[in-house]
């Protein structure tokens, strides 16, 4: 589409998403170089139309991938003004809510991208599965995690994570193994890597997450 339209933003804005995804994911093989890509894409989509409320949420979770709390917070609260109505809007907004520690507002606007949206992919509940995970609700956590992994086929390998971790704090310490287990069956070498410390977490990194999943090896 670029190749055709090199002004087309919202190409550049599924671009840097991709860029993003390597990056934050490790899947490309220079990472540095994907994100310094899809910084570049962000910003080409938001100097083409400062109005495209999709470039803005991509720089805002560029952002809080950096720790970029107060600039995270302002790029998605911008995309959230310029279209209101959006339920991926909204679902990008929760996401940096819930890494930014504010699990209570994570929620209400995950709700909202779900009333906006009421089909669309489950895999999205993994902002109201982490911020009830925070909040220390866990049993609840549990309900959406599973939702999550069964209509994915249990193929959302973090998931596995956050319920082990669940099954740790309610004292389900054979149910918290079976899901290492799980977690280990699709990504031996990525999974083996991240609890040891090697590979970032995909979500809020805390030393009481890891460490409570080591237990239950």
């Amino acid at each position: 589409a670029l190749e055709l339209d090199p002004d087309y933003g919202g190409a550049r804005v599924v671009l840097g998403w991709a860029f993003q995804f390597d990056w934050t994911n490790r899947w490309a093989e220079n990472p540095t170089l994907a994100y310094s890509q899809a910084v570049e894409e962000a910003e080409k989509a938001i100097a083409l139309d400062n109005n495209d409320a999709g470039a803005h949420a991509l720089r805002a979770w560029i952002h809080v991938q950096k720790g970029e709390q107060n600039e995270a917070l302002a790029a998605a609260e911008k995309a959230t003004r310029l279209q209101p109505g959006g339920a991926d809007m909204a679902h990008v907004y929760s996401m940096v809510l819930v890494q930014s520690g504010r699990p209570e507002e994570a929620i209400k606007w995950s709700n909202r991208s779900k009333r906006l949206h009421p089909n669309r992919p489950p895999v999205m509940d993994w902002t109201l599965a982490e911020a009830l995970r925070l909040l220390g609700r866990y049993e609840e956590m549990i309900e959406v995690s599973k939702y999550i992994l069964d209509k994915n086929n249990g193929g959302m390998w973090w998931e596995h994570a956050r319920l082990a971790f669940a099954y740790m704090k309610i004292g389900l310490e054979q149910e918290a193994r079976d899901q290492v287990e799980e977690m280990l069956v699709g990504n031996p070498q990525r999974v083996q890597a991240w609890l040891a410390g090697v590979s970032p977490l995909p979500e809020p990194m805390e030393a009481d997450f890891v460490g409570t999943l080591r237990k239950a090896r």
